[in-house]
């Protein structure tokens, strides 16, 4: 015997309201998303303004100089961002904790290079505009307050963005 089954009613009314909310959400989400029409160029309107990256152009430091980082650590700038396209050292405060923040525009690498901590890190360079950064804890055992060296290096012809950053003390 066949026995044909159908759906309950309050199966048939979630079906319907489903597909009601679907109608509703596809054309509503369609009208946030833009897309650039044919031949636009980097100023027009569809695609919105743009700033162009050349190894002599960062733009402002975009991380403020106080944030806070993992588990809420507040984080401040102990060296303030400095550019160059030259070797250059730094001389910063040695903490258990350090934030070495690293941009590079042009071709090859950026480095920071540091016997007294450790420290050892290199990023790409190219046109991206946001810094990368290492949370980074001194592997040498120096002492915390030490004035140390960091060398900042990039490929010749590229520029370099630096800048360190150090937990707040407790109470300040």
């Amino acid at each position: 015997m066949n026995v044909a089954t159908s759906a309950s009613p309050r199966t048939r009314t979630n079906r319907a309201f489903s597909a009601v909310c679907l109608g509703l959400a596809v054309p509503l989400l369609a009208a946030g998303c833009s897309a650039a029409p044919a031949g636009a160029t980097n100023d027009s309107p569809a695609i919105g303004p743009t700033r162009a990256a050349s190894p002599t152009n960062f733009p402002t430091f975009q991380v403020p100089a106080t944030w806070s980082g993992y588990r809420n650590t507040v984080y401040r700038e102990i060296q303030k961002a400095v550019t160059g396209k030259k070797p250059r050292n730094l001389h910063i405060t040695a903490g258990p904790d350090l934030v070495f923040w690293l941009a590079c525009l042009g071709t090859g690498r950026a480095r920071l290079k540091s016997p007294s901590l450790g420290l050892d890190w290199s990023i790409p360079c190219g046109t991206r505009l946001d810094p990368q950064s290492i949370n980074f804890s001194p592997t040498t055992g120096i002492a915390t307050g030490r004035k140390v060296l960091v060398l900042v290096t990039a490929t010749p012809g590229a520029r370099w963005e630096v800048r360190v950053d150090a937990p707040v003390p407790p109470g300040a």
